[in-house]
């Protein structure tokens, strides 16, 4: 009798997972050059966020159209973990620029690598290999030798919004990875159709609470720093900036990580992210030599973090997926 062969779809997704988390990874090292960008021109972050996030809603759904059940993928409690999570994810990231450079946030949320796999513990039941926890330890040796060479006013502020950064993309790629029409989108098409729903209905809520709150400063609590005014909604270079953060850079990674999560497991996305860093470096320095960023020395200072931070997730994606967690033996009846 012939041997059976081991259907191959599983091991051909995971690599089409892992190019697409590689290709994200190069997205979000623009991503950063762009926010750093948004800083040198002046953009408030609450109004360059707001219009990024509903150009790049409105991008995907021109692309795509709302199709079937928009409603019930707009109103499903995952998708507001989701949007909710994109958007404060990226608030964070881009305070975090006013304390240290692309490349130094890059390395602080790393954080979320062994905080997904803390989370998968606790809340999935996830088992990570033996070999995957010293990976996450050399991660977090690597983020603690960056925070010795910052100023330590930089690297608390930068340590704190590192962290938080991390657990809102932690708890936003979980529910990616579990929303039912992400996990039954597959094709290119529906996951861009789902990733612009997603985006839509929060970006939009998001935007009116921060209108509410705009009218309730201006009426009885004065002028604050973290709340926009209409000028600067008005503000030029913060529309400029926007468009093109939103209709190009965020409506390729919100796709690219949209779709591999499903495909290679919250933990390996996590891990994979870390490679940013060295991604962000080359970037940073390449468009200070272009001109497009103010000039920037080359950190290398971060070098020895990046290094850590890549031999821990090499050492992570060597032990492979977590494991499910231990059935549970049913009595003998």
């Amino acid at each position: 009798m012939s041997a059976v062969q081991a259907p191959v779809a599983p091991a051909r997704v995971r690599r089409s997972g892992q190019i697409e988390a590689g290709l994200f990874v190069l997205t979000i090292a623009v991503l950063n050059l762009s926010y750093a960008g948004g800083h040198a021109v002046g953009a408030h972050p609450v109004a360059f966020l707001v219009y990024a996030m509903l150009i790049a809603s409105c991008t995907l759904l021109a692309l795509t159209g709302p199709g079937p059940d928009a409603l019930r993928i707009m109103l499903s409690p995952l998708s507001w973990v989701v949007g909710f999570g994109i958007i404060g994810m990226e608030a964070l990231y881009y305070l975090m620029l006013w304390y240290v450079t692309p490349a130094e946030a890059s390395v602080l949320t790393r954080l979320g690598i062994p905080l997904a796999m803390a989370m998968g513990i606790l809340v999935h039941g996830r088992r990570p290999q033996r070999r995957a926890v010293w990976g996450a330890a050399v991660v977090l040796i690597g983020v603690a030798a960056l925070c010795l060479v910052l100023e330590p006013a930089n690297a608390l502020h930068g340590l704190a919004l590192a962290l938080g950064c991390a657990l809102i993309m932690n708890t936003r790629t979980f529910a990616t990875e579990f929303h039912p029409w992400n996990r039954s989108a597959q094709t290119v098409h529906e996951k861009m159709r789902v990733t612009g729903l997603v985006l839509l209905v929060t970006s939009c809520a998001g935007t009116l609470i921060i209108f509410l709150l705009m009218a309730v400063a201006a009426g009885r609590l004065g002028p604050s720093p973290w709340l926009p005014s209409i000028a600067d909604f008005q503000h030029l270079p913060t529309l400029l900036v926007a468009l093109l953060v939103g209709a190009m850079v965020l409506t390729a990674m919100q796709y690219l990580s949209f779709s591999s999560v499903v495909k290679i497991g919250t933990e390996s996305f996590i891990a994979t992210t870390a490679f940013t860093p060295v991604a962000t470096l080359i970037a940073q320095q390449a468009a200070a030599a272009a001109g497009v960023l103010r000039p920037m020395p080359m950190e290398w200072q971060t070098l020895p973090a990046i290094a850590a931070v890549v031999v821990g997730v090499l050492i992570i994606l060597w032990a492979g997926p977590a494991l499910p967690p231990p059935a549970i033996e049913q009595p003998d009846r």
